[in-house]
């Protein structure tokens, strides 16, 4: 199996070392900018293009374009296809007197028509002729492009206090669900969602909202804590639609609109399932304080990820889990009740940011989580010289090691790592530092962000070398696949080239895999021949079969090397005969042939009602000729190449109805030849090879 996990990593990626040696990166991309940058997130559409999100200081320059900001961050959007080739960028830019600035930015494709990115700012943020004006502190707000990367429609969410973090999760039908936090107030204050819908909140609070596919709130779900909620909460939907949001680090009791969550372990995560109306259906206590990202399996177990910090405890199930002076990494596996199944602990000396993530492909659980120092995982200890690094696992469903990878660069950091899974390759999105080398692709030493693909094997689109042909080649992409996309702008699965140039395919395979291939070929001319249709000829005609002129060889079955052969009816025996001819214009032959038929119009076939031997047959020097049932007469003996030339031409008087006569052969060539017998109106025909 191939796997496609698309990360956004945040400062930088180098050259990789993983436990399995089926790893190749195919290459890598790479902004700059004249301070920092942080990569943030990353999406992909159906046909496997990449849109990335981030913020910047000073300036960042991302394929032929360069944005400026003259605040402390703003935010970046960017597209690349699926080979990494830079498509378009665009830029959101805070406005201000005091400190207008823009980040924490999200990215999510709604469908193959649309996408969206949600972030905070402080003051006003533009988008193009867009203006939108804080209600306070910093708002939340979220915009809706096309996938050419125009504005669509722009909507916010704000009040007087801040609105921090916007983390979306699209659906099947191309709605999609927010995730805010507000910061925590002692006193009640509105969020006006939009233009119209207020709501008035004491303490802390999250809201979950669904939006339709041309950003319409649909509807608002809240709950409130006195202890607030840590950052970064997380949304995943099942294979019903039904949405859970995990609340992480819940210290006081959580107020929702239908009961109260007390918890009764310390600093638990609380799981919220509602369906795609919005009405709650269950929640789950987990005292697992380490968890932060998790996902759903078609059998509602759930798979988990977090962090211990040094010096911590944690009880999973019977067990109690405790670090020392590192910053553990635990995965773990629930099932629909919430029972451990298994988890697994992974020593690492820092946490380097607490950024990961866990997503499934298929059979098998991918996370990723970053470190420094060094990192021990599948067996294998990853070392980060001194640098921030992100690794990334691959386990079964009952949590064996299959594959880990390391993102090891002498000269690069990486402080953080997303997943976007599917079964074909691994993309990195972040930001870098250094001059990482991915394969092929060596980066320039400089600040940015940078993307990058690590191929694992599995399936390959192979046309081969580079090659000549003679008229014409046929190419085809693997059969079953989902989309085919050749670079005439034609979606088939085969592609017959008849003119000199280039041949690429992108295609999407049948478990959602993207390949690209392509093949410089050069066609050259083949002649053009035809020598007629089947015709019919009588032994008494003559047939001129003609191929083109002026190519540079011919040959036909007969052996004549002319362009034009003469069919003698006379000279073959009664039924069908083929001829072909072959012509070659340099390197290319054609070949073409005719069927001529001589029907019995003479009773060749039976000849006097008498029939002929030649003994022997093959002959060299003389040849007995004898006849039988024979009426008496004189005859001629005729001796005829295939070409129809007469070699031997003489007569026999016979007086019984059986006789034999000797033929010399000392004057003629050895080859097949036609032996013919002939009366008044009719023949014998024979064939006689000489040697």
């Amino acid at each position: 199996m191939k796997f496609l996990v698309i990360l956004w990593v945040i400062v930088c990626l180098a050259a990789g070392t993983a436990i399995a040696q089926t790893n190749q990166w195919a290459w890598a991309k790479a902004a700059y900018c004249t301070d920092y940058a942080n990569g943030e997130s990353i999406a992909r559409d159906s046909h496997h293009n990449n849109y990335v999100t981030g913020t910047f200081s000073d300036s960042i320059t991302i394929g032929d374009t360069t944005f400026v900001t003259s605040n402390m961050e703003s935010t970046f959007i960017a597209k690349y296809d699926p080979d990494g080739r830079f498509l378009w960028a665009r830029h959101l830019e805070s406005v201000g007197d005091t400190f207008p600035s823009n980040y924490w930015s999200r990215i999510a494709v709604l469908n193959d028509t649309s996408f969206v990115v949600t972030g905070m700012f402080l003051e006003k943020l533009e988008i193009g002729n867009s203006v939108l004006t804080s209600k306070g502190g910093w708002d939340a707000f979220i915009a809706l492009y096309n996938v050419d990367g125009e504005l669509l429609k722009l909507y916010q969410i704000g009040g007087p206090r801040d609105e921090l973090d916007c983390v979306v999760k699209p659906d099947a039908e191309g709605n999609f669900y927010a995730l805010i936090n507000h910061e925590w107030s002692n006193t009640p204050v509105s969020v006006v969602f939009g233009h119209d819908t207020t709501f008035s909140l004491p303490y802390c609070s999250q809201f979950l909202a669904k939006f339709s596919p041309d950003l319409k709130l649909t509807w608002v779900r809240k709950y409130n804590s006195m202890g607030g909620f840590s950052l970064g909460g997380s949304i995943e939907s099942d294979e019903s639609g039904d949405i859970t949001v995990l609340l992480p680090y819940v210290t006081q009791p959580v107020f929702t609109d239908v009961d109260t969550l007390t918890p009764h372990s310390v600093d638990p995560v609380f799981f919220l399932t509602f369906d795609p109306q919005g009405t709650q259906k269950a929640d789950h206590e987990v005292p697992n304080h380490s968890l932060h990202w998790f996902t759903i399996d078609s059998n509602h177990d759930f798979y988990t990820l977090g962090d211990m910090a040094p010096h911590d405890t944690l009880v999973l199930g019977t067990d109690t889990l405790t670090t020392f002076n590192y910053s553990d990494l635990v995965m773990a596996c629930y099932d629909s009740n919430f029972n451990v199944k298994w988890y697994r602990q992974f020593q690492r000396e820092y946490t380097y940011y607490g950024i990961g993530m866990i997503s499934l492909i298929g059979d098998e659980v991918v996370i990723g989580a970053s470190y420094s120092g060094f990192m021990n995982i599948c067996g294998h200890n990853f070392p980060s010289w001194n640098n921030g690094q992100c690794v990334i696992g691959f386990f079964d469903k009952g949590g064996n090691c299959i594959d880990a990878i390391s993102t090891i660069g002498s000269n690069a950091t990486v402080n953080g790592v997303g997943l976007l899974v599917d079964d074909c390759d691994v993309v990195l999105f972040g930001g870098m530092s250094g001059d990482p080398c991915f394969g092929p692709d060596t980066l320039n030493e400089n600040s940015g962000t940078v993307l990058a693909k690590l191929h694992r094997g599995g399936a390959v689109l192979d046309f081969g070398p580079d090659t000549t042909v003679c008229g014409s080649l046929r190419l085809s992409g693997l059969p079953g696949g989902l989309e085919y996309s050749w670079s005439d702008g034609s979606s088939e699965q085969d592609f017959t080239v008849h003119q000199t140039g280039k041949y690429e395919l992108r295609m999407i395979t049948g478990n959602n895999c993207y390949l690209h291939d392509s093949i410089n070929v050069i066609v050259k001319p083949v002649p053009v021949v035809d020598i007629g249709n089947d015709t019919t000829i009588t032994v008494r005609q003559v047939l001129l079969l003609t191929a083109p002129p002026g190519y540079d060889s011919y040959l036909w079955n007969t052996g004549n090397t002319q362009n034009t052969l003469i069919v003698i009816g006379k000279n073959y025996p009664p039924g069908t005969h083929v001829f072909s001819v072959r012509v070659r214009l340099g390197d290319c032959y054609t070949n073409d042939s005719i069927r001529v038929t001589i029907p019995d119009t003479l009773g060749i076939a039976n000849n006097l009602q008498g029939s002929m031997t030649v003994h022997p047959n093959p002959a060299h020097d003389q040849v007995i000729v004898s006849l039988n049932g024979i009426p008496p007469g004189t005859f001629s003996v005729d001796l005829t190449t295939i070409q129809g030339e007469v070699v031997i031409h003489t007569f026999v008087t016979g007086n019984n109805l059986k006789f034999s006569f000797p033929v010399s052969l000392r004057e003629v060539n050895p080859g097949m030849y036609f032996l013919r017998i002939g009366g008044t109106d009719r023949q014998i025909v024979g064939k006689l090879v000489i040697n």
